[in-house]
């Protein structure tokens, strides 16, 4: 049931903030136009696509609650990249997936230097490389692999360590690969084969 004074209230409030209901009504179309997208991309086969445009949707999907957390979602994006095969849905779910694991990661390193992640797409040599770089704690030499375990989780909330292990698995359907690199922050690299 809505109350006459709390509509009365906000219509009070949207009469003084215009420009703020402007900005809130943009942003709505905005997330709607994305969750559109998300699930036009989910409900697709397996097909060519353009990588740097998948990524730049993941980025956009994931961009507000980092900008939430005050962390910097920085894309570099090749765009003359030749396409490749793929199921756009699925590749655009274990890239939010590592977007999300990174932003996580931060998190727990409670600091407040540094707080980026970055994307970035590349030629490679067996075809196109998606790498998601943050300033988290990373993975150590001796767990890259473990990492990718079913079960394995270093998150302080129970996780079920299924992410990174459905993740791999689907890269490497495709005939990709995906791992992670020991480096200052955390490093994972996504390579997939040209179409």
């Amino acid at each position: 049931m809505i109350r006459p004074r709390r509509t009365q209230t906000i219509a009070t409030n949207c009469a003084r903030e215009p420009a703020l209901v402007h900005t809130w009504t943009g942003t709505a179309l905005t997330i709607a136009r994305k969750l559109h997208v998300l699930a036009t991309l989910m409900r697709g086969e397996d097909k060519t696509c353009e990588v740097s445009k998948l990524v730049s949707v993941a980025v956009d999907l994931c961009r507000y609650r980092c900008e939430r957390e005050n962390l910097l979602l920085i894309a570099d994006l090749d765009s003359d990249l030749a396409p490749v095969n793929c199921h756009p849905g699925e590749l655009l779910q274990i890239l939010v997936n590592l977007i999300e694991n990174a932003r996580e990661a931060i998190a727990r390193a409670e600091s407040d230097e540094g707080r980026t992640i970055h994307l970035r797409t590349e030629a490679h040599v067996t075809g196109v490389r998606i790498t998601i770089e943050d300033d988290g704690p990373g993975v150590p030499e001796d767990q890259l692999q473990e990492v990718f375990e079913i079960g394995n989780s270093s998150k302080e909330e129970p996780g079920a360590g299924l992410g990174l292990p459905i993740a791999r698995r689907a890269v490497e359907r495709g005939g990709g690969e995906l791992r992670a690199e020991a480096a200052e922050g955390g490093r994972f690299l996504v390579d997939l084969p040209l179409a």
